[in-house]
């Protein structure tokens, strides 16, 4: 990808932001099942996008520390909608897998998105 391009697809991004807020987030946030923060949301959202995630993995890719991580983890574990795995192999290490919980919230967001979209 030349420079330029990048530049571009930045630009066009930062544009998007406030439509993808306004279309995509606030729906979620208002379906009735969902009682979440954003970042709880947020966090639930990468789980669901990459289970098995480690704490480590998961802080980096929020740009949060592990020790905020934890608070919202653990909110999610009160909810039943994520659940902590110790790796086999070395069981200092914490996965992060989605519940069958959060497989119904998902489709409560999809609904609530479809319908704000149409």
């Amino acid at each position: 990808m030349m420079r330029e391009d990048a530049r571009r697809m930045a630009a066009d991004l930062i544009r998007l932001a406030p439509i993808f807020t306004s279309s995509v987030l606030r729906p979620i946030g208002s379906c009735p099942g969902c009682p979440l923060t954003a970042g709880q949301l947020q966090a639930l959202i990468c789980i669901q996008c990459r289970p098995g995630l480690n704490m480590t993995a998961l802080a980096r890719r929020l740009g949060v520390s592990r020790q905020q991580l934890t608070r919202t983890v653990d909110a999610l574990v009160a909810q039943g909608l994520v659940e902590r795995a110790a790796q086999t192999d070395n069981r200092r290490v914490i996965l992060l897998q989605p519940t069958p919980r959060a497989d119904q919230l998902r489709e409560c967001w999809a609904d609530a998105l479809s319908e704000n979209l149409f």
